[in-house]
């Protein structure tokens, strides 16, 4: 197999502390979660909770510029892949106590904030420069029961105009994974959801490598990555059959009827391939615990757990198809090198696709 590049990590889920951290980016906001999670079954020991480290030094390739505007001025040119040399990244604590806290999305002026039991909850500005708890804004804490293994509530995210909320969770009865739609309406401070159509459920053999990452698209899709179904070393190949969902990041689109592959866009790569599932978009993922959209080039970045060795994350690119249909590695690589025991095999496809590297590999130490 010939590869463009290897396979990369990155961090487990980190739910042990209850301290929310902000850092702040050029207004951005990102939820930095202390301590460590071992939900493993016990063959390996295989999650970090170490931080993506320094730079690689390597530098995006520079897009056109992009345009913005206020309402009724002239657009002014944006450079769409700033530098990062004069970037600052500072950390502040919220005086908000959460319990176990797994993800985080901005909705208006308003934080959302998903506990790892089934409760999502509201922090509103006070003014300065830290939040208040305002509320709940939904409680499925019966849908998701057991917090065992890594199961839980795991991913946040809304549409583009905040009206839908979608979460990522494991189910309480057998602990499969569900991708959830809800209204989400109200006023900042008050906001509420109800309404829950569930999007796909895909059964789940272990209990580990439930990933959580999820993000709305700027093509008004919703993405979302799967773990490779638990254990370690990826037991049934999961990851590069295309008849598994898990293992992969998919794609779909809740403005259709139905669930499952009926929600996949018809530009998935796969809707057309005898027996593969319609609603993958790329393959080889361990574990893509956090995924996330660059509003200014509207590249996707993956934060991909590895085995014991190293963790990984990658980036794919806007300007170039977004790796539609790539194999990101898993489990013929382990970030940059082959994996020792990949497969088993059967059902993998022999499809050329090409293969990401990861932009940035890291080991434990």
């Amino acid at each position: 197999m010939t590869t463009t590049g290897g396979r990369r990590e990155a961090p487990l889920p980190l739910w042990s502390g209850t301290r929310l951290l902000v850092a702040g980016m050029h207004g951005a906001v990102v939820v930095l979660l202390s301590g460590c999670g071992n939900g493993d079954t016990g063959q390996l020991a295989d999650h970090s909770a170490t931080d993506a480290g320094a730079d690689t030094g390597e530098r995006p390739t520079t897009a056109a510029p992009a345009t913005t505007a206020a309402p009724g001025e002239d657009e002014v040119p944006v450079e769409a892949t700033p530098s990062l040399e004069n970037v600052s990244v500072s950390l502040r604590p919220l005086a908000v106590e959460l319990d176990s806290p797994t993800d985080l999305q901005a909705v208006g002026g308003s934080l959302h904030v998903t506990e790892r039991d089934g409760i999502v909850v509201e922090l509103t500005p006070d003014g300065g420069g830290s939040y208040n708890l305002a509320g709940e804004v939904l409680d499925i804490r019966d849908e998701v029961g057991s917090t065992d293994g890594e199961k839980g509530l795991l991913g946040i995210t809304t549409n583009t105009d905040g009206t839908k909320l979608y979460l990522n969770h494991t189910r309480a009865d057998d602990g499969a994974t569900v991708v959830a739609e809800y209204s989400l309406g109200g006023a900042p401070g008050a906001l509420a959801a109800d309404g829950r159509r569930e999007l796909v459920v895909i059964d789940q053999p272990f209990r580990n490598h439930n990933a959580g990452g999820m993000d709305w698209g700027p093509d008004q899709m919703l993405w979302f990555g799967t773990g490779d179904g638990g254990a370690g070393g990826d037991p049934d190949g999961r990851a590069q059959r295309l008849s598994d969902p898990l293992g992969k990041l998919l794609r779909l689109d809740p403005s259709l009827p139905g669930s499952g592959e009926e929600l996949a866009p018809a530009d998935n790569p796969h809707v057309d391939d005898d027996g593969a599932n319609s609603l993958i978009w790329a393959r080889g993922l361990r574990n893509p615990w956090r995924i996330s959209f660059d509003d200014a080039t509207g590249d996707l970045w993956v934060a991909d757990v590895g085995q014991n060795r190293f963790e990984e994350v990658s980036v794919l690119r806007a300007d170039t198809g977004l790796g539609r249909g790539a194999d990101l590695g898993w489990d013929v690589f382990e970030g940059d090198e082959p994996f020792a025991d990949a497969g088993p095999d059967d059902g993998w496809p022999d499809d050329a696709a090409p293969m990401v590297a990861p932009l940035h590999t890291y080991e434990h130490d």
